[in-house]
C-alpha cells in the first residue's frame, strides 16, 4: 500500500471515511476528465485532471504517468505534480492566494512513475477567461470592472514583489470571486487566486516579470486600452503615467509584436 501525504488530519479522515484509503484507491478511480490528458513523447507521459464530488464536496484530482521534468534541483527528474505541490506550498507560505492541497503522492510501478495531487474545488470562483466570455453578452457596473482588474493586478504584484513568477499566466489560470459576476464585491475571502502552478518559480532577475505580464496582456483581448492602462497603474502602484509606466508599455508592446511575428512565421512555414 502506497501512502498519501495529507494537508491535515481532517482531510485524511474525510478521505478514509469515503474508502479512499491510499494511492491505489484514488489512482484507480475512473472519473470523467475535466481536462483531457496532455501527452508527451518522453516515456509516453501524460497528465489529466478530473473533477470529483465526494459527500457534497468538490475536489480536483490531477493524475500523471511519467510526466517528468528536469531541473538543477532535480537533475535526474521528478514529476510535474511534485513540482506543482512544492510551488503551491511556496505561494501559500508567501501569502499569495492559490490552490489548497488535500493530499498528494507518488509511486513507481515497473517502469511507470505515477503521481497524484488532490486539491480543493474553487466553487466560489471562476476564471478570468470565463469573465471574458461573460462580458461578451453581459455588462457589469463600471466600478465592479475596475475592482476585479485591480484585484488581479494586486495578486500578480504580490507574487512579483517576492520574485515569484507564474510563468504561464493565461486568463484561465487566474480565478476571480463569483461575486464579481453578480455585480458585487467579494467579502471575507481573497478576490482572486492563481491556479496551475506547475511552471511557477523564483526569478533570479526581476525583469522576468515582463513575461508574465506580456502573456496576460496578449490573451486579455476583452480589456480596452483604458482598462489595460488601469491594470498597469495598479500593478505598479502608480496614480498616473510616468517614465516607469511608459517603459513597461514599451516593453509589453515589443513583446506582443515579437510573439505575433513568431506565430505568423510558423504558420507560413507550415
Amino acid at each position: 500500500m502506497t501512502a498519501l501525504h495529507y494537508s491535515d488530519s481532517k482531510w485524511q479522515t474525510f478521505l478514509e471515511q469515503n474508502d479512499l484509503l491510499d494511492f491505489e484507491s484514488i489512482w484507480s478511480r475512473e472519473d470523467e476528465w475535466f481536462e483531457e490528458p496532455n501527452h508527451r513523447s518522453f516515456k509516453n507521459g501524460w497528465s489529466g485532471v478530473a473533477r470529483i464530488e465526494i459527500d457534497r464536496r468538490v475536489l480536483y484530482l490531477k493524475k500523471q504517468s511519467n510526466y517528468i521534468t528536469f531541473s538543477p534541483k532535480y537533475p535526474l527528474g521528478t514529476t510535474l505534480a511534485r513540482r506543482e505541490f512544492e510551488n503551491i506550498q511556496m505561494f501559500n507560505e508567501n501569502g499569495i492566494p492559490s490552490l489548497k492541497v488535500v493530499g498528494s503522492g507518488c509511486r513507481k510501478v515497473k517502469n511507470e512513475l505515477q503521481a497524484i495531487i488532490l486539491t480543493e474545488g474553487l466553487e466560489e470562483y471562476k476564471s478570468l477567461y470565463e469573465m471574458m466570455v461573460f462580458l461578451k453578452t453581459n455588462d457589469l457596473p463600471f466600478q465592479i470592472k475596475r475592482s476585479f482588474i485591480e484585484d488581479v493586478a494586486n495578486l500578480i504584484h504580490k507574487a512579483h514583489v517576492q520574485n515569484i513568477l507564474h510563468n504561464n499566466l493565461y486568463p484561465k489560470h487566474i480565478f476571480i470571486a463569483n461575486e464579481y459576476f453578480q455585480g458585487r464585491l467579494p467579502k471575507d475571502k481573497p478576490g482572486s487566486r492563481f491556479i496551475d502552478l506547475e511552471g511557477a518559480k523564483k526569478a533570479l532577475i526581476l525583469d522576468r516579470r515582463a513575461r508574465d505580464l506580456a502573456t496576460l496582456n496578449r490573451r486579455s483581448n476583452f480589456w480596452s486600452r483604458t482598462q489595460r492602462l488601469f491594470f498597469l497603474l495598479k500593478y505598479l502602484g502608480k496614480s498616473r503615467v510616468d517614465t516607469e509606466v511608459r517603459q513597461f508599455i514599451k516593453t509589453l508592446t515589443k513583446r506582443r509584436k515579437k510573439k505575433i511575428a513568431k506565430v505568423l512565421k510558423k504558420l507560413l512555414l507550415q
